[in-house]
């Protein structure tokens, strides 16, 4: 249910719009308020450029499900 949360509040502060101090910013969200500038949503899913934002608890089930996946350099180059 935390990681709802925080896609809630990271969401809506990004869609919505950040507050003018850290202060006011939801507390889920005040580690990315110095970067706030740089991260859009897309998808469901928060950008920092061109990198998807993954919640630090989510990254081991994240990566999992990729690495089995991932073919190599290679293979993803090949279908462009």
């Amino acid at each position: 249910m935390k990681n709802r949360k925080y896609r809630t509040a990271g969401m809506y502060a990004i869609l919505v719009g950040w507050p003018e101090k850290k202060e006011h910013a939801p507390a889920l969200t005040r580690p990315y308020f110095s970067m706030c500038h740089e991260l859009a949503a897309q998808d469901g899913l928060v950008f920092k450029g061109n990198s998807v934002m993954i919640p630090k608890n989510l990254r081991a089930d994240v990566k999992l499900k990729i690495q089995p996946s991932f073919l190599g350099i290679e293979a993803c180059l090949a279908y462009m």
